[in-house]
């Protein structure tokens, strides 16, 4: 460290966050720096020369963002205090920012994520920055060859057959293929009224992971290739990864009784419903605010706090945490399925209103 560091001695330490006009301004020597800084004891000089590199980032480095992190260290505690003001010191956010959240994963942002992130759902143009860190022919990056879309997605939201297309349009200019992870694939087809084939080969998808298991089966999930040329070496992968499983005929017969007089699309349509149901409840909860838009079956409310959500809890009420434990503002995901009875959310929404 001290070989890249300024010349005069008095001045290496004394003021790191000085060094972005000492050191040459190539990026391999102020990795070696960050690489050099995670053995510093966190202090205000420390952070200060951390945030002086990390506004340097172009974007692009895939090894400067990971020098980035390993400035951080490992130690929580560390870590905490280092990116405690990353806010302060990125007010605005852009796709250069949102590589370092990634990358870094500060607190003070991961809250606001749910907003940042809108409705869950990939667009062309945050595929087409993604792509902008993988340099075609660059035997040093991994090439990227497939894009996953999860339908309906993390939020609930769902994609439409356009919204499908113009990515599918993208992944074919780049010569790669789109993959739809499915697990929710019934909810997504009751929701939006279209036909299966429009929301996949007929917008482009090449590749589909038709999931059972949240829809009432026992793990049973199926693998769909719309052209059986792309299907190549997967039923060797299928094995490899341990999902051929012996007698498996008899987890296969769920999928046939699913699609038996569209049984899969009955039971997602009444999970969507109870979803519906229990939206419809909280419109007249005032102390609570629904954090999503509901076109499946899962519901994500904001709670006004965590004493609300700890007596919810005690009345019997399960549901996930989806914030950090730590955000003043609890965030929970509500998941109705095939079982989920109106009875159910109605009780749910009488526990709600007692709690808030």
């Amino acid at each position: 460290a001290p070989a890249i560091m300024a010349k005069d001695p008095t001045i290496r330490l004394s003021k790191p966050h000085n060094l972005k006009h000492i050191l040459p301004k190539e990026t391999s020597v102020h990795r070696e720096y960050l690489c050099w800084l995670r053995k510093q004891q966190s202090n205000d000089d420390v952070i200060q020369a951390f945030y002086t590199f990390a506004k340097l980032y172009d974007g692009q480095d895939l090894f400067y963002r990971a020098a980035l992190n390993i400035a951080c260290g490992t130690d929580a505690a560390r870590r905490d205090a280092i990116l405690a003001d990353f806010d302060k010191h990125f007010p605005e956010w852009n796709d250069k920012v949102a590589d370092l959240v990634w990358e870094l994963r500060p607190k003070s942002v991961l809250p606001r994520l749910g907003t940042l992130l809108a409705d869950a759902k990939l667009t062309p143009a945050l595929v087409e920055n993604a792509l902008l860190h993988f340099r075609k022919g660059f035997v040093h990056h991994v090439q990227p060859s497939a894009i996953s879309l999860t339908q309906a997605t993390e939020l609930g939201t769902v994609y439409t057959p356009s919204e499908i297309w113009q990515i599918a349009a993208l992944a074919r200019s780049h010569a790669m293929k789109l993959h739809m992870d499915g697990a929710r694939f019934a909810n997504a087809v009751a929701s939006t009224k279209c036909t299966p084939a429009e929301l996949t080969w007929k917008s482009g998808i090449d590749v589909l992971s038709f999931g059972a298991t949240k829809n009432g089966a026992l793990a049973a999930e199926a693998v769909i290739f719309f052209d059986r040329k792309h299907e190549g070496y997967f039923p060797y992968l299928r094995k490899r990864g341990g999902h051929l499983f012996s007698k498996m005929r008899f987890v296969s017969a769920q999928l046939e009784a699913m699609l038996d007089n569209d049984l899969w699309l009955r039971l997602a349509s009444h999970a969507n419903a109870m979803a519906s149901r229990l939206e419809e409840g909280l419109r007249n909860v005032a102390a609570v605010k629904v954090d999503q838009p509901v076109e499946a079956n899962e519901v994500f409310i904001a709670l006004p706090s965590h004493q609300a959500r700890r007596a919810l809890e005690a009345k019997g009420a399960i549901f996930l945490l989806w914030s950090p434990a730590e955000d003043e503002v609890p965030l929970i995901r509500l998941v109705c399925s095939f079982a989920t009875t109106p009875q159910e959310v109605d009780a749910f929404l009488a526990a709600l209103r007692q709690s808030v």
